[in-house]
């Protein structure tokens, strides 16, 4: 009788090597191209939120007689991102239904970079920062934002645009001075996204904002 030869079972080390290597070589290619894809849905996003704003922004100038929302109110409780939300729901900030119209509405202000964790979840939540110069770089909310008509240049002057560095509140502000743009750099490799005051939105680099022409300002 002819003996039987009996075939190894599993893989050899030349075969696992190989196998281990045409991974690796999968996901050399497949890794950066998913987190591109994931970089790019996260640009969408805020694009659109920042449509939203920017035509929020430019609802509210057209409901009050020209005038800007404020970073800042008087009592330094309603600041611009919750007025743009009791413009939008029409209600008044401070009653318990703005909490909920606050949640509800409220996305269009969280932009998708912003991992930030609030310890507040019925407040409004925003990652994005209305252009310092609205309320003539003053804070307190005592100084009389300026009005559209004082935008010379719509399509070469920013409104809002992204923070780097996110507050736990809504007191969001950035501006043409350097201690005001929140970090230095940009979020993605080509810039950072901004909504100019004709409602596009632009890429533009941190350091281009600066000028010239300075997209801050209102008046060039």
């Amino acid at each position: 009788m002819k003996a039987q030869r009996f075939l190894p079972s599993g893989f050899t080390l030349a075969e696992i090597l190989i196998v281990l290597g045409v991974v690796a070589a999968l996901a050399a290619l497949t890794i950066p191209a998913l987190n591109r894809a994931v970089s790019g849905a996260q640009k969408a996003q805020s694009v659109n939120n920042l449509r939203q704003i920017g035509g929020a922004i430019i609802a509210y100038a057209t409901d009050n007689n020209g005038s800007l929302p404020a970073v800042n109110s008087a009592t330094s409780t309603e600041r611009w991102a919750r007025t743009l939300i009791a413009q939008i729901s029409g209600i008044p900030y401070g009653t318990p239904e703005s909490y909920a119209s606050s949640r509800r509405l409220g996305k269009m202000f969280r932009s998708p970079l912003d991992k930030v964790v609030r310890s507040d979840r019925n407040d409004l939540v925003c990652s994005y920062g209305l252009n310092f110069a609205v309320q003539n770089n003053n804070t307190s909310g005592t100084v009389t934002p300026v009005k559209m008509i004082a935008i010379q240049q719509p399509a070469n002057t920013i409104l809002a645009g992204e923070l780097r560095t996110v507050d736990n509140t809504v007191n969001n502000a950035l501006g043409h001075s350097l201690s005001r743009l929140n970090g230095t750099g940009d979020f993605y490799p080509d810039g950072n996204l901004y909504v100019m005051a004709d409602g596009s939105v632009r890429m533009i680099r941190k350091a281009e904002t600066q000028g010239p022409p300075n997209l801050w300002n209102f008046s060039k």
